[in-house]
């Protein structure tokens, strides 16, 4: 293989010498003529070499375009989080604003607690809450938020405190309709079927005039719910069960004031402040009695 490129590279000076010994004209004609021959090879060369070039700068352009994408990505990433993040503390603040300024206006003394877990034997029926026996918490006080009722609680501990809700079958609130004044028992009745949890107000005087989403409100009656705490709206009449109790009563049923399925925080209510009921609250409406013979013979 080297003696190969030795006699190569001799046969090429041998040539070289031969065309340096020529006549000049004769050596300009070889020497263009050489040119020519190799013109289009040169040009391909430099075209290749140009492409070449050209490819390798695009090539560093797009893996600059690629890195500085890529931190675009990240960048809007994170300012998208940022936002979300400021956006939540923003609504967590005017939700402590109100809640703070609910809790100052109202007429009991209230002890913010946080939900913490759920019945997971049945979701509506109960709560689990961050305040127990150490806070002041007892059985059967009332718990509510800034829109209305939510429970009582029914079983206390050190640091937790088990909370019962309305829409319990087993939870009875004395009720009344502000609107007309009547009164009425409400009671859970989460699996009536009727697209989602509701109440049913029982024992209600069959000639109650009922308006359109009348406001129930619990009573003060029996002690453990205070007067004026708004329970929810009435959207319609139950249909009658018993001929006897229909002849004297109607039930109604309720939607709860509150979205019991997202509540987060919620007041439990250990007494009454010192001063006196703020205007923020209803007051009961006085119920007139009204005479046996003005009422309609039943049919």
């Amino acid at each position: 293989m080297r003696k190969r490129s030795l006699l190569a590279a001799a046969g090429l000076l041998v040539i070289l010498l031969v065309i340096i010994r020529l006549q000049v004209p004769f050596a300009l004609r070889v020497k263009d003529a050489l040119s020519e021959g190799f013109l289009p090879f040169i040009e391909f060369s430099t075209r290749f070499q140009g492409s070449l070039q050209e490819l390798s700068q695009r090539t560093k352009r797009y893996t600059r375009l690629q890195v500085e994408n890529t931190d675009l990505r990240r960048q809007l990433s994170e300012l998208s989080s940022r936002v979300a993040e400021a956006s939540e503390l923003e609504r967590e603040n005017r939700n402590f604003r109100a809640m703070l300024d609910f809790k100052n206006r109202s007429e009991f003394k209230l002890i913010p607690a946080r939900v913490i877990e759920r019945d997971p034997s049945n979701w509506w029926s109960s709560v689990l809450v961050d305040r127990g026996a150490s806070d002041g918490v007892t059985r059967e006080l009332p718990v509510l938020t800034m829109d209305g009722l939510v429970g009582k609680v029914i079983e206390v501990m050190q640091n937790n405190a088990r909370v019962l809700l309305i829409i319990d079958e087993n939870c009875k609130v004395s009720g009344w309709l502000k609107e007309s004044g009547y009164y009425g028992i409400v009671q859970g009745n989460v699996l009536s079927g009727r697209g989602g949890a509701q109440c049913r107000m029982l024992f209600v005087d069959r000639f109650a005039q009922l308006q359109p989403n009348d406001k129930v409100y619990t009573s003060g009656l029996g002690g453990v719910f205070p007067k004026g705490i708004l329970i929810g709206n009435v959207t319609s009449v139950a249909p009658a069960g018993d001929s006897r109790k229909a002849a004297l009563y109607q039930s109604l049923y309720v939607t709860p004031a509150v979205d019991l399925a997202r509540i987060d925080e919620v007041f439990i209510g250990v007494g009454a402040k010192p001063q006196g009921t703020p205007a923020a609250l209803p007051a009961a409406p006085p119920v007139r009695p009204r005479l046996r013979s003005q009422r309609p013979s039943a049919p």
